[in-house]
């Protein structure tokens, strides 16, 4: 049962599917196929009753297609443990200060969000998260993963999601943003989702992380 109207194509093979110019947000096969898109995963139909998998690999391609439309500014950074968190946290900030994407009081919105409470939650995972007042019809979503775990106070952090928001998030960015966090609750409860985060190649895209799950 599909909440949306849903869309079904049906091709005989995979020369026929590459052919089509259409875009697809899951493509179905009974045996392994190559696809021209990357961002549309490839779900063996074995694969499709088994409902932790299929939703894991929907939710990645959610914001896999966010970031290739633009909605979601996505980044990650890989630190060295001898880095502390918040020095972690200040050079993403920093980097999207300096190309634009946030504004200039993003950092110091962050910081004092910090002194009134901890962004770190269970499995190493903190989400520190801030209003962006650039005027850009985005969601920021920055990673950073350590190379293993560190201590920030009395608590262990070994994944960073900082997410900036902008101050008035229409219907499209509400649903990207309800995403970008299903995101991050699929990481904190896949161990093979969040091994793979620590070791992402940012040379390829965001799927590689829902591969073989």
């Amino acid at each position: 049962m599909f909440q949306d109207d849903i869309t079904v194509a049906v091709f005989d093979n995979e020369w026929q599917l590459n052919q089509d110019n259409g875009r697809y947000l899951l493509i179905f096969s009974d045996q392994p196929i190559v696809y021209h898109d990357e961002t549309t995963p490839v779900v063996r139909i074995s694969a499709a009753f088994r409902t932790n998998e299929l939703r894991g690999k929907l939710q990645v391609s959610l914001v896999e297609k966010a970031i290739s439309n633009a909605t979601c500014q996505f980044d990650l950074w890989k630190f060295n443990h001898d880095t502390d968190y918040l020095t972690a946290v200040e050079t993403m900030i920093d980097a999207r200060i300096s190309d634009g994407h946030v504004d200039s009081r993003f950092k110091s919105r962050w910081l004092e969000r910090e002194q009134r409470g901890i962004s770190v939650f269970e499995k190493g995972i903190a989400i520190p998260h801030v209003v962006n007042e650039k005027d850009t019809p985005e969601i920021l979503l920055q990673v950073g993963v350590y190379d293993q775990p560190i201590k920030y106070l009395d608590r262990t952090v070994q994944m960073i999601f900082l997410i900036g928001t902008p101050n008035n998030l229409d219907q499209e960015l509400g649903q990207v943003l309800t995403q970008i966090y299903d995101l991050v609750f699929l990481a904190s409860n896949n161990v093979n989702i969040y091994d793979r985060l620590i070791d992402y190649n940012v040379d390829a895209n965001l799927l590689q992380i829902a591969e073989g799950i």
